[in-house]
């Protein structure tokens, strides 16, 4: 591939803002695209033959038409034709430019004309081709219309290939073809995403002709890499951020389980904390194999809580998973939260999954211990918390149900909630942007090396709530050097060390404390009422275990912060309410006469 050709799809790839034919900076949508990989197929397809002639229905942003570009500026051979009436009306003629800077025009034509109306045209002025690829409109007569006058005009033994497999319209062309076109056979190119066919003699069918053909299909699963087509109604983009530190034996299949998921609006952002083993040539690999993924090197090892920030900033979805580098994704796991998260009637920062155990490569628990035993409680049960998207907004949901039984297996855990551990670790969860936004605006978040969940999933419930989904969506791989756990989860038996240098819990635990009094004004902007504000801080200090105070006369380390940060926090809270929280977080009577006499003078001295 030319230098210019792959360092321009690098950045479309990327979905930086491209120019359009008016000269203006456009956002990509990340979804209309095909891979590189299907790209690089569509090339060597293409160069195979040499056609003299080749069509393209469907140009949008232009990444089929570069890849084919590309082959015959390289192998100098043939022009290449582009349909798509839309090109400058709905994609802004970004195609067209990027063809126009890299200087590929002399053997490039577009016609701003309907697929129909452009190949009836070409049959009537005798314009031959060899090679149609077929990506305009993705209903079923309008893709079956344009292979049909696609036959008229293509040469025995040239190609026809149909795009997006993944789709019911483009599978049902595709059997009808199948059965009813003798005078092609199909060509095995071992790519799911696409199917071709060559033509191997002219159409001497009777006139009454017809095969029945099937129109019932089981969707292939087609590699979120493949998928080009944006569903009737966007959904929402979620960035999957893998953090890797010297785990590059496991890395490449957490970013296969990325690439391998169902859900097709997906970015994936890896952050290598500078690893020193086999890391570099892992992610060589990876941007090799899928070069739409953002790969972050840090120079030094900050700790998986920063590389974690760094991700996040580095990423734009309206949903953000944080992937350790030794666990994977099970394919369904974005679907299906996406599903749930448009579903719940209430709003929460983020959704659990639960995860298998393995062991290497061997599975040997199908839960997390803390997880089911929640579920098994009953305490997250709350009637009508889902109104199922497939079904109150059918036209906005374009992928398979997940099923009757997920009403039945999402579990809210309320607000203002910090006690036990209900959820699973860092790879089985999938966070509401704006939620994280809040609490990774800390600046001492450096001081959390390990266990960042163990900050963000308590400190993100505590003030927005949270559900859990009862499947497995992902698996936890234990294999002698996890940061946290150090054992496969059995009844009555600690699966860490406890007070450890591993055991994070009560740093997490403190830093929740220090951000949410540093930040008042901020939280009390947002929370509905100071008492909510109140009710969250109440809820950390009497979670277990309750940390202890060096301030004389407090008995917590959160009443020992609210008495020290008294200037800041109480004008922001309210007097009253701060005397309230006091007693609360019970405090010794001298403490809290202290501060009302200071209050009192406080008071005075405005008036």
């Amino acid at each position: 591939m030319l230098e210019k050709t792959r360092t321009k799809l690098e950045s479309m790839f990327n979905t930086e803002k491209q120019l359009g034919s008016d000269g203006i900076p456009y956002e990509l949508d990340g979804l209309t695209k095909v891979s590189f990989s299907q790209g690089n197929l569509l090339a060597a397809l293409h160069n195979s033959i040499r056609p003299s002639l080749s069509i393209e229905i469907g140009l949008a942003y232009g990444f089929s038409a570069l890849f084919i570009l590309d082959s015959m500026f390289e192998n100098n051979y043939g022009k290449h034709i582009a349909i798509d009436p839309y090109e400058v009306t709905d994609w802004h003629g970004i195609g067209l430019k990027a063809i126009h800077d890299l200087e590929f025009d002399d053997r490039f034509e577009w016609q701003e004309a309907m697929s129909i109306d452009a190949l009836s045209t070409m049959r009537r002025d005798g314009v031959r081709a060899q090679y149609i690829y077929i990506d305009g409109s993705h209903s079923f007569d309008a893709a079956l219309i344009d292979f049909c006058c696609s036959d008229k005009i293509l040469d025995t033994g040239g190609v026809i290939i149909l795009d997006d497999m993944w789709m019911l319209p483009i599978n049902a062309v595709v059997s009808f073809v199948k059965n009813n076109f003798q005078h092609y056979e199909q060509v095995d190119v071992d790519y799911d995403n696409i199917c071709c066919f060559k033509k191997i003699g002219e159409d001497i069918r009777p006139l009454n002709h017809f095969v029945r053909f099937n129109t019932s299909y089981d969707i292939p699963s087609i590699k979120l890499a493949n998928k080009t087509t944006s569903p009737p109604f966007n959904l929402p983009l979620v960035s999957v951020i893998i953090v890797n530190h010297n785990y590059g034996r496991f890395l490449k299949q957490a970013a296969d389980s990325v690439f391998e998921q169902t859900y097709p609006n997906i970015e994936c952002i890896i952050v290598d904390n500078a690893s020193t083993d086999c890391s570099a040539a892992v992610l060589l690999d990876i941007s090799t194999q899928y070069p739409g993924a953002k790969i972050v090197r840090r120079k030094d090892n900050g700790g998986q809580s920063l590389a974690s920030k760094e991700g996040f900033e580095a990423s734009s979805g309206e949903y953000v998973v944080f992937l350790d580098a030794d666990d994977f994704l099970l394919p369904a796991f974005v679907e299906t939260h996406v599903f749930v998260h448009l579903s719940l009637r209430i709003p929460v920062g983020f959704s659990s999954g639960d995860m298998i155990q393995a062991v290497d490569s061997r599975m040997v628990l199908g839960t997390q211990f803390g997880f089911s035993e929640y579920v098994l409680s009953g305490r997250g049960e709350k009637p009508g918390l889902m109104r199922r998207i497939d079904e109150s907004a059918p036209g906005v949901w374009p992928l398979p149900s997940p099923g009757a039984s997920i009403e039945t297996q999402v579990h809210l855990v309320e607000p203002r909630y910090a006690g036990d551990w209900m959820w699973a670790p860092t790879s089985g969860n999938c966070f509401r942007r704006d939620a994280l936004r809040l609490f990774l605006i800390n600046e001492d978040l450096a001081a959390l090396r390990h266990c960042t969940d163990a900050y963000l999933l308590r400190g993100i419930n505590v003030v927005t709530g949270s559900v859990v989904i009862d499947r497995p969506l992902a698996v936890y791989r234990l294999h002698g050097t996890n940061a946290f756990s150090k054992h496969l989860h059995l009844n009555g038996v600690l699966n860490y060390d406890r007070n450890s240098p591993s055991d994070h819990n009560q740093l997490g635990h403190k830093l929740i404390m220090d951000h949410l009094i540093a930040n008042a004004r901020l939280f009390l902007g947002k929370m509905p009422s100071r008492w909510h504000y109140v009710d969250a801080l109440q809820a950390l200090n009497d979670s277990w275990p309750q940390l202890p105070s060096t301030v004389p006369g407090c008995r917590s380390y959160l009443a020992g912060r609210v008495v020290t940060e008294a200037g800041a926090l109480a004008p922001a809270l309210g007097y009253r309410e701060f005397i309230v929280l006091l007693e609360r977080l019970n405090v010794a009577p001298n403490v809290l006469l202290k501060a009302r006499l200071w209050l009192t003078r406080n008071k005075e001295r405005r008036s």
